[in-house]
């Protein structure tokens, strides 16, 4: 009698001792944060003889601080495809595109590098899709587009910043 009842308390400890540590487990585990995919796109054209262009995206905590960027991306000058990349969403962020374009200007022997930032910012929806693209001109200015794939629109929050630096450790 003795052993049966040792048994069967070890067995009800045990028993509880998992519901309960199965419990905890389920209860502490929370839900993913939301996201939105961003669709980046190469948005210039292929590099010349000696020249070739990169683009970098990063989400920029403060507007013109290069420090805490997170990278979400980079293109590199003989890469063409598509890059889709999961982003916060349900908050509003600042988004850093920064083109690096190096020309050889139809000469062989000299090289001239030109750095192009444009930053946006807004709140992406959580599940919704944009296609993302920094277009450059060079030695002029460029511009950032962002487009909700469902409407084929720019969010209605999308404020495009003043003028930026480039971040040049990032490139």
């Amino acid at each position: 009698m003795r052993r049966t009842s040792i048994v069967v308390a070890l067995g009800a400890l045990g028993l509880a001792g998992f519901a309960t540590g199965f419990g905890v487990a389920a209860a502490q585990k929370a839900p993913p944060p939301p996201t939105a995919t961003f669709h980046f796109t190469k948005g210039y054209v292929k590099s010349e003889l000696l020249g070739g262009s990169t683009q970098m995206f990063a989400i920029q905590p403060v507007i013109g601080v290069c420090r805490h960027l997170k990278v979400i991306t980079g293109i590199n000058w003989s890469d063409g495809k598509e890059k889709a990349r999961p982003v916060p969403a349900g908050a509003s962020i600042n988004l850093l595109a920064q083109t690096l374009i190096n020309s050889d200007g139809g000469s062989p022997y000299a090289v001239t590098s030109n750095y192009c930032a444009a930053s946006v910012t807004f709140t992406p929806r959580p599940g919704a899709d944009y296609s993302v693209i920094q277009r450059a001109i060079r030695g002029v200015s460029c511009n950032v587009e962002i487009v909700d794939r469902a409407t084929g629109a720019p969010p209605l929050d999308l404020v495009v910043n003043p003028p930026v630096e480039h971040c040049g450790g990032y490139m």
